[in-house]
C-alpha cells in the first residue's frame, strides 16, 4: 500500500492545511490491472498546502514496486507507430540547443535520472556527449540499452552507491522531481556529482496563481503520478540554498499539448479493454477528422492548465 507522507517535501515542515481529498474514477482499473476497491486505495489521495512554503503536495507516495507498476502502464514500447511524439521530440532538441548556448557538448557526460527509454540521451550522444541514465523500469531500460545501445542503471538514483567517484558535467531532470517523494535529496546528491560550474537541469509542473487558486477549490485535473505542485520562486529559492546558481527559466505551453496526446492514447486503451459507453465516442475522440485533442492543442495555455517551467542552473563553485 501507499506511503503515508506526514511532512512537507521541499521543507519538511508538519504544518499544513488539509484542502480536499480527491479520488479517481475507477473506470481505469481495468487498464492496471487492478479491482476497483484496490485502485481507488492506491490512487485516492489527500491535497495538503504547506503553510510554511506554501507547497500544494499528496499526502501519499506509492511503494517502488507500486511505482513500477504505474509506469510500466503505457509505457510498453509506445513509439512502436512514432519513435517520439512530435512535441517531446521538440522540447528535447529545445533543451539540446539551449544547453549548447552554455557549453559544448562535445564529450560531455551527461547524467538523466529517470531517463525512460533514453530518447533524451541518445539525442544528446549524436552532439558528442557521454550520456548515462537511471531508470527503474526493466522494460524501458531493455529498450533504451538493445536500442539505442545506451549504458543505462536500472537502480534509484537516490539509492545508487556511486563508487569510482564519477563527476559529471551536467544532469537532467526532464518531467521527473515532480514524481519523487523527497526531489530536493535527489536534486543535493545531484549536486554533489557535478563538477563546479557543472549545469543542472529540470523541469516542473508550474504552479501559477491561478492554478493554484484552482488547486485550492478543487476543479484541477488529477494527475496521477504527480506528487508536488511547486510554484517558480519556491524551486529557485530551494536550488540556490542547495548550491545553484540560475541561469535560464522559461515557462512553455507544452504540458496541454502532452496532456492533450496522453488523453487520447487513454482512450484508445480504455476502449480496448473496458466494455462502456465511451465506445460510442470513438470517432469524436479519436478519429484523425474529428479529434478534439488535436485541435483543442492548437489553442494557446488554457486557464486550468499547469505550464511546464524550464530550468538551467549551474553548481555555484562557492558552496560545498
Amino acid at each position: 500500500m501507499p506511503i503515508k507522507l506526514n511532512y512537507c517535501p521541499f521543507c519538511g515542515s508538519i504544518k499544513f492545511k488539509a484542502l480536499y481529498r480527491i479520488k479517481v474514477n475507477n473506470i481505469f482499473a481495468p487498464l492496471f490491472k487492478m479491482d476497483k476497491e484496490k485502485f481507488q486505495q492506491i490512487f485516492a489521495y489527500n491535497l495538503r498546502e504547506c503553510k510554511i512554503c506554501g507547497l500544494f503536495y499528496s499526502d501519499r507516495v506509492l511503494t517502488q514496486s507500486e511505482t513500477i507498476s504505474f509506469y510500466n502502464f503505457g509505457i510498453k514500447n509506445p513509439f512502436n507507430k512514432r519513435e517520439v511524439t512530435k512535441d517531446r521530440f521538440n522540447d528535447i532538441i529545445s533543451f539540446l540547443n539551449l544547453l549548447e548556448q552554455y557549453t559544448s557538448l562535445s564529450q560531455k557526460k551527461i547524467l538523466e535520472v529517470g531517463c525512460a527509454h533514453g530518447f533524451l540521451l541518445a539525442l544528446a550522444q549524436k552532439r558528442g556527449a557521454i550520456p548515462t541514465g537511471f531508470e527503474i523500469n526493466k522494460e524501458t531500460i531493455a529498450f533504451g540499452r538493445e536500442k539505442l545501445k545506451l549504458n543505462l542503471i536500472e537502480s534509484d538514483f537516490l539509492d545508487y552507491n556511486f563508487t569510482n567517484n564519477e563527476i559529471y558535467d551536467i544532469v537532467v531532470f526532464f518531467a521527473t522531481i515532480e514524481h519523487l517523494k523527497n526531489p530536493l535529496d535527489y536534486i543535493k546528491k545531484a549536486h554533489s556529482l557535478l563538477k563546479p560550474n557543472g549545469l543542472l537541469y529540470l523541469t516542473i509542473p508550474e504552479t501559477c496563481f491561478l492554478t493554484k487558486y484552482i488547486l485550492r477549490h478543487k476543479c484541477y485535473n488529477y494527475i496521477l503520478g504527480h506528487y508536488t505542485y511547486p510554484t517558480k520562486n519556491l524551486v529557485l529559492d530551494k536550488l540556490n540554498e542547495i548550491g545553484f546558481e540560475s541561469l535560464f527559466y522559461e515557462s512553455t505551453k507544452l504540458t496541454i499539448q502532452l496532456n492533450l496526446y496522453s488523453l487520447s492514447q487513454l482512450f484508445k486503451k480504455l476502449i480496448k479493454t473496458n466494455k462502456t459507453p465511451i465506445q460510442k465516442s470513438y470517432a469524436y475522440f479519436i478519429d484523425p477528422n474529428e479529434n478534439i485533442f488535436r485541435k483543442l492543442s492548437k489553442y494557446p495555455l488554457l486557464p486550468f492548465s499547469l505550464g511546464m517551467g524550464r530550468i538551467l542552473c549551474k553548481k555555484s563553485p562557492t558552496k560545498l
